[in-house]
């Protein structure tokens, strides 16, 4: 019997994709709302694989960072 080869582990370079649901999560807004915003163009937009969208997760904490700070104003 052959041992499985362990499984490659993502790199740091590799960028993640969320589909809706844990893009939902990781933003924390409902489903209209964020489609609303990404319609507008003020959210990332999906990238298509096939059929499905998925964002890169990486965008997605640039968004929230950036909407912090925009919410905070200069310190």
């Amino acid at each position: 019997m052959q041992a499985t080869p362990p499984r490659a582990e993502a790199s740091a370079t590799t960028p993640r994709l969320l589909r809706l649901a844990a893009a939902l999560d990781h933003v924390g807004l409902g489903r209209s709302a964020w489609l609303d915003l990404v319609r507008e163009g003020k959210a990332p937009k999906p990238v298509k694989i096939g059929r499905a969208s998925a964002w890169v997760e990486s965008e997605l904490a640039a968004w929230l960072n950036e909407r912090i700070r925009a919410s905070r104003g200069p310190r």
